[in-house]
């Protein structure tokens, strides 16, 4: 994990305040910190960013920091590098990226079908995480939202999404407390930083 190339760099402190400002879901913990990690997105990363970009057109402008919250099954904090277990989504997803077939392997059930699920507020991605060594990891991603489609109803049956649309935007009412954003094609997603934290009166990994 180094630094990304400056067109796309993330400094640890702003990725910690939206960590921090967007945690707004608190129920009987609060989140603590324990790092905040750089990622170098690879050159076929970069490259299918870029292409997909382009295939948006005036949409191609568009662009959002989102969270995004995986499984973490190694020791990261300790050994402060990506292992190379295919069941630790934090550390595959920071390597290759997403893959929209890995999507559902945790959660069976998707509220706007198949695809990618981010949000705005850190809290909203942490009911997706699952801990290991007593924390949990997000990643804070930037990604290529287009023309989005709003919505306040559930839409489970989807795998793309709607004709003239890049992206379904869940917003709050009815059925949804908080915002969620999903998207369809892994290329339009770039993770640049690992945030792992605990939450609080969990024993912490580092004295």
């Amino acid at each position: 994990m180094l630094q990304t190339p400056s067109i796309h760099f993330i400094h640890s402190t702003k990725a910690e305040e939206m960590f921090y400002s967007t945690f707004t879901k608190k129920k009987e913990r609060n989140p603590i910190l324990q790092a905040c990690f750089n990622i170098e997105p690879s050159h076929n990363l970069l490259k299918g960013f870029e292409e997909y970009r382009r295939t948006l057109g005036p949409y191609g402008q568009y662009e959002e920091l989102l969270f995004h919250g995986t499984t973490v099954k190694c020791d990261i904090v300790k050994t402060k590098k990506l292992c190379d277990s295919k069941d630790c989504g934090v550390c595959s997803i920071s390597k290759v990226g997403f893959k929209l077939d890995k999507s559902g392997s945790v959660h069976k059930w998707t509220r706007f079908g198949h695809g990618i699920y981010l949000a705005t507020n850190s809290s909203k991605s942490h009911e997706y995480t699952v801990g290991s060594y007593d924390v949990r990891t997000l990643l804070l991603c930037k990604v290529l939202t287009g023309h989005k489609y709003e919505t306040y109803t559930n839409m489970a049956d989807l795998t793309e999404p709607p004709k003239g649309f890049h992206c379904v935007q869940g917003k709050v009412g009815p059925t949804l407390n908080y915002e969620e954003t999903v998207v369809y094609n892994d290329q339009c997603i770039l993770p640049l930083a690992i945030l792992v934290y605990e939450l609080e009166g969990i024993s912490r990994l580092i004295p």
